[in-house]
């Protein structure tokens, strides 16, 4: 079950499935009825959610490529407002390096969030509980119409185990695609980790060298001595 104001899925309450020996065809059907309600507000709720990722993962995507666009053609603008005596003075390879940096951000943003990768687990789910779903209605009704009115101990049983193998079949697509964000959060965690290292050990290599071009300068006017 879906808890809309969490936004979170959730599985029924305890008394939600009782069973009544002496009413079986009422307690199958309310057993169908469970299952197949849980299932599609599980599928409702991936629906729903993947338009969070969605979105952004559009925007991302459109303003990447229109900023790499822009550093494409950054040189020839200039050149031809150069033309036109316009922008006199100006170099394109800063703006350049400048759109194609930002369009990285971007891109690098995305896969650290997941916007598109879990755009497409959530599609992806949703059409394979959907798919879990129509089978289970289709087998429900071959082993319904060919039960017994009432229906026997062995028929009820088979209905049954129906129905919970659908349950399983919803929640273990339900885990992979928990684990398959798990495996990818935990790789753009150590993939950012790895990077911003790099990025301080570079800085850090950087402000040394700096430091010591600055104590290499100072002994040379040292040694030169006053003039």
């Amino acid at each position: 079950m879906v808890d809309r104001k969490k936004r979170d899925i959730s599985t029924a309450a305890p008394d939600a499935l009782k069973w009544d020996r002496t009413k079986p065809a009422e307690s199958l059907e309310a057993l169908r009825v469970l299952v197949e309600t849980e299932a599609q507000e599980t599928i409702h709720w991936y629906l729903r959610e993947k338009n969070r990722k969605k979105k952004p993962s559009r925007t991302i995507q459109f303003t990447a490529m229109a900023l790499t666009a822009g550093a494409g053609l950054a040189p020839i603008v200039v050149q031809i407002l150069k033309g036109f005596g316009r922008l006199n003075g100006v170099d394109s390879g800063p703006m350049a390096s400048l759109l194609v940096g930002l369009a990285a951000a971007l891109i690098g943003l995305d896969k650290a969030f997941g916007f598109s990768s879990g755009w497409a687990r959530y599609i992806l789910t949703a059409a394979s509980m959907t798919k879990m779903l129509q089978e289970f209605r289709m087998d429900w009704v071959l082993l319904y119409s060919g039960s017994d009115t009432p229906p026997t101990a062995e028929q009820e049983a088979k209905l049954i185990q129906r129905a919970r193998q659908f349950v399983l079949d919803i929640q273990a697509a339900l885990l992979d695609e928990t684990k398959q964000w798990a495996n990818e959060f935990q790789s753009n965690s150590a993939q950012l980790d790895k990077d911003v290292r790099g990025q301080l050990d570079a800085l850090k290599h950087q402000v040394e060298q700096i430091a010591r071009d600055v104590e290499e300068q100072s002994r040379r006017a040292a040694a030169q001595g006053p003039r």
